[in-house]
């Protein structure tokens, strides 16, 4: 999704294993007798980066308790990732900083996609300065240290609170938010804007009385599903709240609601049981319902983000028959 720090965790505790003959009160989940490379070795030596690797290991847990097995398979081969992220910090030039931000950084990012965070409401921006996309900031209070998820068009960074003389400040890797006054100045990896709170708390479409056909879901390997060519997959938004849903040859409702026209929940679909011919997408479209959080409406199409980037449903918009 953009520019996105990638950060790991420990493979002992991706596995699921104990922290092998270790005191975890003090040290690592991992065993530091076994510790390679700098970055493993400073952990071990540091205190504060020890807890850091703790409290990763508790948020890891308690987010893979809350995601359905397909994403939680995605997201172990995410860590595993992250550790080579991690562990490539000893390149930079502050190696404890890049790691801090690391465990950091990774750990809001966890507890916002497995939903251990109540998840305020976006506020829009109108910038100048810059190209003409949409610019958010949704603040989280209850991260240590306190975080901002800061979206830019397509782009979207997880940064920190900042000491600042005056106003709030966030930043990240080539990137500064200061808000002051009723005004915010953005650096932008290198693209100065001026910005102003809008009046609504975001500017993205509603999607009350619209209706929509599924095109494609994509997921977070790449892997692309589509519709059999005579199979149909909509979802119809009512103003009242309440989803309509055909899945193939079944049809059912749910419910809908979206507190700021940016992040979105789908309540449970009460599904017809017709015998469907078989079909991958027939399997997962449904249940993967429950677990959209975000919609962006772009250029006439309707995309809905799955919890922890477990994937995107597009849909193009149904246009409402003409009055007669």
């Amino acid at each position: 999704m953009g520019r996105q720090i990638t950060l790991t965790f420990t493979l002992l505790a991706l596995a699921g294993g104990p922290a092998a003959a270790y005191d975890q009160q003090q040290g690592p989940t991992f065993d530091c007798a076994k510790a390679s490379g700098q970055v493993e070795t400073l952990i071990c030596k540091d205190p504060a980066l020890a807890a850091l690797d703790r409290k990763m290991a508790e948020v890891y847990a308690a987010a893979m308790k809350k995601w359905p097995a397909n994403v939680a398979s995605e997201q172990r081969a995410y860590q595993r990732g992250w550790i080579r992220g991690r562990n490539d910090c000893w390149k930079e030039d502050d190696l404890r900083a890049c790691a801090e931000l690391s465990y950091r950084t990774r750990i809001v990012e966890l507890q916002i996609k497995s939903g251990q965070l109540t998840v305020p409401a976006a506020v829009g921006y109108a910038c100048t300065g810059g190209e003409d996309k949409p610019f958010f900031a949704t603040f989280y209070k209850e991260t240590d240290p306190p975080s901002a998820i800061i979206t830019y068009g397509s782009d979207q960074v997880i940064a920190f609170a900042a000491p600042s003389a005056s106003g709030a400040k966030y930043s990240a890797a080539n990137m500064e938010f200061w808000e002051h006054q009723g005004e915010a100045s953005v650096d932008w990896f290198g693209t100065k804007l001026t910005c102003r709170p809008k009046s609504a708390p975001a500017a993205r479409p509603p999607l009350g009385g619209t209706s929509w056909v599924l095109v494609q879901f994509q997921s977070m390997d790449d892997t692309m599903l589509k519709p059999e060519a005579d199979a149909r997959y909509s979802l119809t938004f009512d103003d009242d709240g309440r989803l309509q849903v055909q899945a193939d040859c079944n049809r059912g409702q749910g419910t809908w609601h979206s507190p700021d026209n940016v992040s979105l929940e789908l309540g449970s679909v009460s599904l017809t049981r017709a015998q469907c011919r078989p079909s991958p997408l027939q399997n997962r479209f449904v249940r993967d319902l429950g677990f959209v959080r975000s919609y962006v409406v772009k250029e006439g199409q309707l995309h809905l983000g799955l919890m922890a980037d477990g994937g995107i449903y597009s849909f193009d918009q149904v246009k409402p028959m003409p009055a007669r």
